[in-house]
């Protein structure tokens, strides 16, 4: 009874090693956190277009200050780069990287964009970012992750159409007395 034991003991340790060391092979995932607050009290709402990645927020209005957060998962795997894009001339943009991230994110300013190399060993990050348009039309912000999965890399973005302060107010039928 003890011989069967011991060759089916083996082959489970075999199975459960060979469990352990392996990789997960998923897709990233770039994701919005819900909140997205204008001017540090309102909330901005969205959709999320699932075929073509896209989230589509509410009307923005020129000089609001926008924060919002956005999460990189690897879902199992390691997160290598982060990529965000945006367009200068609609807006300011920046990252708002803590003591903490500044330690494992490595930040590289282009025009129009930020690139993140993330170090070794990190499977998700979340990163908030401030937001200010600066003129009417409709804005893209673009987002792409990296990771060591064979699905990698993936994109999504942000529409934002963008008001001027006094078009809005016509369309509230608001008048000034």
């Amino acid at each position: 009874m003890k011989k069967n034991i011991l060759p089916l003991l083996f082959v489970s340790l075999i199975v459960l090693q060979s469990c352990l060391n392996s990789k997960y092979e998923t897709t990233p995932a770039v994701m919005v956190d819900p909140v997205i607050l204008v001017n540090d009290t309102d909330t901005v709402t969205y959709l999320y277009n699932n075929d073509l990645s896209q989230y589509c927020t509410d009307t923005l209005l020129v000089g609001d200050t926008v924060m919002f957060t956005i999460i990189y998962d690897a879902l199992g795997n390691n997160l290598t780069k982060a990529q965000i894009k945006y367009q200068p001339e609609y807006a300011y943009f920046s990252a708002v990287l803590s003591s903490q991230l500044e330690d494992v994110v490595t930040q590289t300013e282009s025009d129009g964009g930020f690139v993140l190399d993330v170090a070794t060993g990190y499977r998700a990050i979340v990163f908030q970012f401030k937001y200010v348009p600066l003129k009417a039309g409709l804005a893209k912000l673009e987002f792409r992750v990296e990771s060591d999965s064979q699905y990698s890399p993936v994109e999504a973005s942000i529409l934002t159409p963008i008001a001027l302060k006094s078009e809005e107010e016509d369309k509230g039928g608001e008048s000034e007395e």
